[in-house]
């Protein structure tokens, strides 16, 4: 077995992409909401290929490790977010 079954050559590295597509839309989300000027909102979840806790989940994730002024709440598996 020879050396390049194991490896395939490249010219140079690809370019780092730091968003996903979820951060991407978590971003677009966060942002329109923030433009509008709706005090709450709810959340329209068939964008989402996930369960409502997953969703709130990630969503609050990313809200406080950006430090956005939202809060988010989950009530009766329906997702809101307010402005703080």
């Amino acid at each position: 077995m020879s050396k390049l079954e194991y490896f395939e050559p490249v010219n140079k590295l690809p370019e780092y992409t730091f968003y996903t597509f979820k951060t991407k839309l978590y971003r677009e989300i966060i942002q329109s909401f923030l433009d509008s000027d709706y005090k709450c909102v709810k959340l329209n979840l068939k964008l989402f290929d996930r369960t409502p806790a997953r969703i709130h989940q990630c969503l609050g994730s990313f809200i406080k490790n950006h430090k956005f002024p939202i809060k988010i709440f989950r009530r009766n598996n329906e997702l809101y977010l307010t402005k703080i």
